[in-house]
């Protein structure tokens, strides 16, 4: 495997991540520890209890949490933008508190806990999964913490406040696949692609790394990413002839704004493409159209997920996802239940990895997840 040519472009101004479960104590029972597994979740989707067994700071923005445990030994990841949820302790609390005995009810018990007992629940992908060791690495944006990027606004959601802080032997709860066969991974190309787009910014770069791996040689890829420092970039690896182009913007600027402009004024190679699109709703929105109405894409071959958006907390996000699912189940027709969303929605453009696994209107908020929905107020933090 070969490096990637990159070119850094910056922007004029720049100079430059249960209650069940628990016992009267707060520890986890003998059985979690041993390895237990927990019941499937719709048929390929599991609880895994683990620990932070290590930290490594890969920019001013972006931090990055290796988790283990024996339980993460059945954790089946697909590689690409395998997404999966997190849950979080709240302040006083040693283990995140999650109905994980409960199956396919566990996001109605979840949300019936109070805010104040319930797990923080966030949604990410997985950077890399080390299947040997039963390890798997998140990145996390620390957009609004004081040890994040100078540039950055906000404050901090509680994701990026946790990992800020988070420190060997920290417990967590995955909610992740047990089946490599999952619908929580988005980038699948058709069989007769001759290039891939690749569009994201900081809280999709995560993604588009893994996805850049697992292309094979024979694919060209063109990628560009977005971050909020020059120091945020990183060395991507790809066994593909792929050129990847790192955007610094200026902190005056709107996220994704100077990634857009980007694409808009490149040129494409020939063939037939397929796109990836992630980070924030808006630009995801902006470029979508782009591509299908200026630059002739099928939408078929169009991957998008808003990771985050801005002025948003991932609590709105989920607020508004529910409320338009009920609203759907409410007014739908048989036939209207088969058609795509035409362009991104608050429940389309900001849904998190779970949502992939959501059948109807009746179950779209039960999710394990497919591309995550982001989680701050104008911050990415939360959002991996």
């Amino acid at each position: 495997m070969t490096s990637s040519s990159v070119t850094a472009v910056l922007a004029a101004s720049a100079a430059a991540a249960a209650i069940s479960s628990l016992d009267a104590d707060g520890a986890l029972p003998p059985a979690a520890t041993a390895g237990t597994a927990s019941r499937l979740v719709h048929g390929k989707f599991r609880f895994f209890h683990a620990r932070v067994v290590g930290t490594r700071r890969l920019g001013p923005s972006i931090v990055r949490v290796t988790f283990g445990g024996e339980q993460l030994r059945d954790f089946a990841g697909g590689g690409r933008d395998q997404s999966f949820s997190l849950f979080l302790p709240r302040a006083g609390q040693q283990v995140p508190v999650v109905p994980t005995d409960a199956g396919d009810d566990w996001f109605g018990q979840w949300r019936a806990m109070g805010e104040d007992q319930r797990a923080v629940m966030r949604s990410y992908t997985i950077r890399s999964h080390d299947r040997e060791h039963h390890e798997v690495d998140v990145d996390f944006v620390l957009h609004g913490t004081a040890s994040g990027a100078s540039g950055s606004t906000g404050s901090a959601g509680p994701a990026s406040r946790w990992a800020a802080e988070a420190v060997p032997g920290d417990r967590v709860v995955l909610l992740g696949p047990a089946d490599q066969d999952n619908r929580s991974i988005g980038f699948q190309p058709p069989a007769d692609t001759d290039w891939v787009l690749i569009a994201a910014d900081e809280t999709a770069l995560p993604a588009a790394a893994a996805i850049l791996e697992w292309l094979p040689e024979e694919m060209r890829a063109r990628a560009w990413i977005e971050v909020p420092d020059l120091r945020d970039t990183q060395e991507l690896l790809s066994a593909a002839e792929a050129d990847i182009t790192w955007l610094v913007r200026d902190p005056a600027q709107r996220p994704g704004a100077l990634l857009a402009d980007e694409i808009r004024d490149a040129n494409f190679p020939d063939g037939a493409p397929y796109a990836w699109l992630a980070g924030e709703a808006a630009m995801i929105k902006t470029l979508r159209r782009h591509l299908v109405g200026e630059r002739g894409f099928d939408r078929r071959r169009v991957e998008f997920s808003g990771y985050w958006r801005l002025g948003a907390t991932e609590e709105d996000l989920r607020t508004e996802k529910i409320a338009a699912a009920a609203a759907a189940a409410a007014t739908a027709g048989p036939a209207d239940a088969a058609l795509p969303d035409a362009e991104p929605t608050a429940a389309t453009a900001t849904a998190g990895p779970a949502d992939a696994e959501l059948p109807d209107a009746a179950t779209a908020t039960a999710e394990p997840a497919r591309a995550k929905p982001a989680t701050a107020d104008q911050q990415p933090g939360d959002a991996q």
